[in-house]
């Protein structure tokens, strides 16, 4: 089942990364940004919590850098460090911790509620 999930998401990176290749020489850098950030990364949200920390997270991001050297400008080989500082996306190794994060804190939310009802 997670890999028909994994797929599906591959397959939305995948269009998504062909949407902005199209588009960058007609959209400015800020609604690309918007574009970016409205589509690819809640994708890649939605990937990461139905997929965990899985062996084919490389692919995706892969597809990431690919996204960020279509909005910089950069060539194919060129490293993507300095496009990321400039353009400051949200990194899936970062987006994994935040959403761990937040299941944490969600769970630890609902412990206490029910430990209040039970202790009273």
């Amino acid at each position: 089942m997670y890999r028909y999930i994994y797929r599906s998401v591959l397959s939305k990176l995948s269009t998504e990364c062909f949407a902005v290749r199209r588009l960058f020489h007609i959209l400015s850098i800020d609604v690309l940004r918007m574009v970016y950030f409205a589509y690819l990364h809640s994708v890649m949200k939605y990937g990461i919590i139905f997929s965990g920390n899985s062996t084919n997270i490389r692919f995706v991001c892969t597809l990431q850098n690919r996204i960020i050297r279509i909005r910089s400008d950069v060539g194919v080989n060129s490293s993507c460090r300095n496009p990321f500082k400039k353009l400051d996306p949200f990194l899936v190794s970062c987006q994994y911790i935040l959403s761990l994060i937040m299941i944490i804190v969600d769970f630890i939310r609902k412990f206490f509620r029910l430990a209040y009802l039970y202790l009273d």
